[in-house]
């Protein structure tokens, strides 16, 4: 059996901005109670709308963003409060790709200096030693040793994703947190990356934990999905039978987005209204304004529990005993 690698307890990230003589700071409750775990050798699926706080919560888990409460686990070590030198140590197995690759690549180092600046931070590699990883790590992700000498603007999209896939593995890390690794691509390059990141996960025998939007990337890549709304988890189970069977009727939303041959547009479920303001989180259940499936007062006045329904947790009064 797999060994938990990380987990996450009661894990909330609030972001206070504003504040003076005339008005006060406001808090936005960007990731609110959220615990989740990943078995070693796992890929889990954190997904949901834009804003629901899926980036924040993968940046608090590395401790790019400090949680304001809860906690980080990691191979059975508390890293919620170590000190610069310890979480030093950590994240060599705890790596993230970021969503923008044109951000997140300095577009005044050449290939070469991006890949291997881990390796002078972090190991005993001699110069030519450095040099003969990175060119591995280039022919590893489908580039050629000579696009070490280019700089991240010569490249495409795609291109630009597969280099920062290969600085977060030059220290062979057990974890790595994938921030929306499909976006700005299209369809045919989603499909290469995604071929690549099983070939790496095999090879490198790597846990993942994959932020999207997109609940294709879900379906194919995932063993088990989060669903995230409003900072919140408002469902999670196995991939395939969320799919099969979702039970929150934010899941349900979703997957009825997914283009498939033969669906009619009146089977999508179309949600009234816009996300609400996390500055100002609704009373109750966060996603009552918007639920087609609201059904009375307790929604609007009581946030709901985590309800175990058939092996997956939904986070809806629907389940509540009569």
């Amino acid at each position: 059996m797999s060994s938990t690698l990380l987990e996450v307890e009661n894990l909330s990230k609030h972001f206070e901005s504003g504040g003076g003589f005339l008005r006060g700071s406001t808090k936005t409750h960007a990731v609110n109670d959220v615990s989740l775990d990943v078995q070693e050798g796992e890929v889990v699926g954190v997904v949901g709308e834009s804003g629901c706080g899926k980036s924040t919560l993968g940046k608090s888990i590395l401790r790019l963003h400090e949680p304001s409460s809860g906690r980080v686990t990691f191979d059975s070590k508390d890293i919620t409060n170590l000190d610069p030198k310890g979480l030093r140590d950590v994240r060599k197995d705890m790596q993230m790709i970021f969503q923008d690759s044109a951000l997140s690549l300095n577009p005044r180092l050449k290939v070469s200096r991006i890949i291997d600046e881990p390796l002078r931070e972090h190991s005993t590699m001699s110069r030519e030693e450095r040099r003969h990883k990175v060119s591995e790590l280039l022919e590893e992700i489908g580039l050629k040793p000579e696009h070490s000498e280019r700089y991240p603007h010569e490249f495409s999209g795609g291109q630009r994703q597969r280099i920062g896939i290969a600085r977060a593995l030059t220290l062979n890390p057990r974890l790595l947190i994938a921030d929306e690794p499909m976006s700005g691509v299209d369809v045919s390059v989603q499909a290469q990356l995604i071929k690549l990141f099983n070939e790496l996960q095999d090879e490198y025998n790597l846990t993942y934990l994959i932020i999207t939007h997109d609940m294709n990337v879900v379906r194919y890549m995932t063993d088990r999905v989060v669903v995230m709304y409003l900072g919140e988890i408002v469902e999670r189970g196995p991939t395939e039978e969320v799919f099969r069977d979702p039970k929150h009727p934010y899941t349900k939303a979703l997957l009825s987005a997914i283009p498939t041959p033969g669906k009619e547009s009146g089977d999508r479920i179309l949600l009234d209204g816009a996300v609400p303001d996390p500055e100002d989180p609704p009373q109750g259940c966060s996603f009552h304004t918007r639920c087609p499936e609201k059904i009375g007062d307790i929604c609007e006045q009581q946030d709901p529990a985590q309800f175990d329904v058939n092996g997956q947790h939904a986070k809806c009064h629907l389940y509540d005993e009569p």
